[in-house]
C-alpha cells in the first residue's frame, strides 16, 4: 500500500500490536459461533484456541493506552517510519519471522500453538514439512 500511495504524497505507517485486549477483540470472537456448535468438528479445538487467548490476554502487559500512544508518536512524527511493533511478543513473533527460513517459522508456531492448546491434533502439511 505505501509503494501504491506514495507518489500521491500519502505516507503509510503499520501499527502492529500485540494482545491487547479492546472492544473489537471481543466482538470479533463472536464470528466463528457456528463453530462452536455441538456437530462441529471445530468445537474442542475452538474452546481451546479462545482459552488459550483469554490466558494471553490475561498475561499480557500491552494496554489498549500503550498502542494509543504509539499511534500518536507516529501522527505527530515529522518522519514515521513504514513499521512500529508494540509489545514484547509481537516483537519476538516479528523478529523469528524475519530470521528463520518460512518452513522452520512454520514450524516452530505450529508446534507453540499446539503447545497451548494442550496436547497435538493431526499434523497439517505446512511450506513443505510433516509436523511430528
Amino acid at each position: 500500500m505505501s509503494l501504491e500511495v506514495s507518489p500521491f504524497g500519502i505516507q503509510v505507517s503499520l501499527i502492529e500490536p500485540g494482545f491487547v485486549e479492546t472492544d473489537l477483540f471481543r466482538k470479533n470472537r463472536c464470528f466463528a459461533k457456528h463453530a462452536l456448535s455441538p456437530d462441529s468438528l471445530y468445537r474442542d479445538r475452538l474452546e481451546r484456541l479462545e482459552a488459550a487467548t483469554d490466558q494471553a490476554l490475561a498475561s499480557s502487559r500491552l494496554t489498549s493506552r500503550a498502542v494509543a500512544d504509539t499511534i500518536h508518536a507516529v501522527l505527530v512524527s515529522p518522519a514515521p517510519r513504514l513499521r512500529y511493533v508494540t509489545g514484547w511478543r509481537a516483537r519476538l513473533l516479528i523478529a523469528l519471522k524475519r530470521r528463520l527460513p518460512e518452513a522452520w517459522f512454520d514450524r516452530v508456531w505450529y508446534r507453540a500453538i499446539q503447545k497451548r492448546l494442550g496436547g497435538a491434533s493431526k499434523s497439517p502439511r505446512v511450506s513443505g514439512w510433516r509436523a511430528s
